[in-house]
Formats: C-alpha cells, sequence, structure tokens
C-alpha cells in the first residue's frame, strides 16, 4: 500500500489537527464502544484497530482487552497514536494493511474510521476487506465509520456558493464534500491535485478569508498540501461497499444525525462462518 497515498499521509501527518465529523465525534465514539462491547465473551476482547484514530483507541473498552492497531505510516503514528488513555494491553504497529503481522483467527472485532476512502478504488477495499476477514474469528466484527458520496450531495457550485458566502467553515467538511461531488455518480475516485486545481482556481487567495470567515489556517493549508499529490481518494456508496465484502454480512447501517451524516454512514460487518 505504500505508493502515492503513502506519501499523501506521510506529507499531512506534521499538520494532523481536524474537528468533527472528519474525526469521529462523541456518537461516532458511542457507535464503536458498542460494536466493541457485542464482540466481547467471556470479559476478553481481541481487538484491531485499523489506523490510528485517537478518539477510538482511547474510548471506553471492555475490561479485558488487547489492542493492536496497524497503520502503514510512520508519520501518523508519531503524530496521532495516543501517548495516554489507551487500554493497559494496547500495541501499535507500522505494516500495511493488506500484510498485517497478525495470525489467522487472532481478532473478534476490528474497527477504522474512514479506511476505504484512503485506499483509493474498491478493488482495494476488497483487499482490505480480504485481510481482515483472514484475521477475524468466523462470526468476528468488523466495524466502520465510512466517508460515502451517497444518493444525494450538492454540486462542485452548490458548495462553493455555500462557502464564499460564510455559510461554510468547517474547511475539513468542506474539502470532503468537494471531493465527493467532484467523484460524482462514478466508481473512480478523485485525484487530489485535481482536487486542488478545482480550489485554486475559485479561491485563489483563501487567506483572505480567514479572519473573514474564521476558517482555520491550518485546514487551508491542509487543502493547499494536495497541491502535486497523485494519491486518490474513494467515496463508494453503502452499496458498493455491501458488494466489496464478500465474506462478511451486513448487519448494520447506522447515519449519524449530525450535519451531513449521510456522507459518514457507520456500518457493521459479521464474518460469515
Amino acid at each position: 500500500m505504500k505508493n502515492q497515498s503513502h506519501s499523501n499521509w506521510e506529507s499531512v501527518a506534521g499538520i494532523w489537527q481536524h474537528r468533527p465529523p472528519i474525526v469521529p465525534d462523541p456518537e461516532d465514539i458511542g457507535f464503536f464502544e458498542r460494536a466493541a462491547a457485542a464482540a466481547t465473551t467471556n470479559n476478553a476482547l481481541r481487538a484491531l484497530l485499523l489506523g490510528v484514530t485517537g478518539g477510538i483507541a482511547t474510548m471506553q473498552w471492555p475490561a479485558t482487552v488487547r489492542l493492536t492497531a496497524v497503520d502503514w505510516s510512520a508519520g501518523m503514528i508519531k503524530k496521532a497514536w495516543p501517548r495516554t488513555g489507551l487500554p493497559v494491553d494496547a500495541a501499535v504497529v507500522l505494516a500495511d494493511w493488506m500484510a498485517m503481522p497478525l495470525d489467522e483467527r487472532s481478532c473478534d472485532v476490528a474497527l477504522g474510521d474512514g479506511c476505504y476512502t484512503a485506499l483509493g478504488s474498491l478493488d482495494a477495499a476488497v483487499e482490505l476487506n480480504r485481510a481482515v476477514a483472514r484475521v477475524l474469528e468466523p462470526g468476528g466484527v468488523l466495524a466502520l465509520r465510512c466517508f460515502a458520496r451517497g444518493e444525494k450531495r450538492a454540486s462542485v457550485d452548490e458548495i462553493f456558493d455555500e462557502l464564499l458566502a460564510g455559510n461554510e467553515t468547517n474547511l475539513g467538511l468542506f474539502r470532503w464534500r468537494l471531493l465527493m461531488a467532484l467523484q460524482g455518480d462514478g466508481v473512480s475516485g478523485v485525484v487530489l491535485d485535481d482536487a486542488w486545481r478545482v480550489w485554486h482556481e475559485r479561491v485563489p487567495e483563501p487567506e483572505q478569508y480567514i479572519e473573514r470567515f474564521g476558517w482555520f489556517a491550518h485546514e487551508v493549508d491542509h487543502i493547499a498540501r494536495y497541491a502535486g499529490q497523485q494519491a486518490c481518494y474513494v467515496f463508494p456508496t453503502v452499496d458498493e461497499l455491501e458488494a466489496a465484502a464478500p465474506d462478511f454480512e451486513l448487519t448494520e447501517c447506522d447515519i449519524p444525525t449530525y450535519r451531513c451524516g449521510a456522507h459518514f454512514p457507520r456500518l457493521v460487518f459479521v464474518k460469515r462462518g
């Protein structure tokens, strides 16, 4: 997986600072806590975390949990992996999700936030699901919050009209909505440099809006770092994600109640026996 996407994550690791819904809010954390509790047997849990999402790593876990987080970016591990608030038996591993150094059937639950988007294609999503199925017990749970373009989304023009009218101040959410709009109805993802070009054409001098609209400078910087990046992000629909998980049964699709929640569905898959 160490490709264009990997280089992008190393680039943004140094400025990693996001707010909900780009990172999980308390409602999302409650979803992950329930999924972990449901997968616990005899008060014990073997948990896999895809990535180093701090809110999940430090959530309320069952009393006896062995947590292993796997991330392919050394920069993200250094920046985002919590130093406090973790379960006693917690470890982080630098490795590719497609080749995790874990034994077969060694986990009861796998959790992750936005994992499919960074892979860049539905084919890669299928590969990830296969890799997770290998390390899960039959009946094991894969619980994910996904970034999905959905059936209803604003157009590129509508998103920029809203932004430049001062009605959208969360540039992290704007950035995700822009990428989803650029992907449109196709299954192919969006090259980050293409998104930056659209942004730069319409907002050539974003600094003038930072004070005017209350934009966060680090969020402007995050978009600027898309310039020249050939990494591809993909925003599948729920139906596409279900089809990409043949080793699993989709048992739950929970839509958050917060703004634009339809773009952040929370899915529970159960590994087939």
